[in-house]
C-alpha cells in the first residue's frame, strides 16, 4: 500500500514538473495542510470533551 501511495505522489509530481507548474502544486500543498491543521484543531475540543466524559461514565 505504501508503495501505492508513493507511486500516485511521483506520478504527479513529475507530472507537474513536465507540465512546468511546480509552483501550482506547491500552493495545493501548503492550501491544504492548512486545512488540515485547521481541522485538526477543531477536532481536539471535541475528542477531549467525549474522552472526559467517558471516564466520568466508566468510573460511575
Amino acid at each position: 500500500m505504501n508503495s501505492l501511495w508513493f507511486g500516485l505522489i511521483f506520478l504527479g509530481l513529475l507530472f507537474s514538473f513536465i507540465n512546468k507548474s511546480p509552483e501550482t502544486v506547491t500552493n495545493v500543498l501548503f492550501f491544504e495542510i492548512e486545512k488540515s491543521v485547521e481541522l485538526i484543531l477543531n477536532l481536539i475540543p471535541i475528542m477531549a470533551f467525549w474522552t472526559g466524559l467517558m471516564r466520568i461514565v466508566e468510573k460511575t
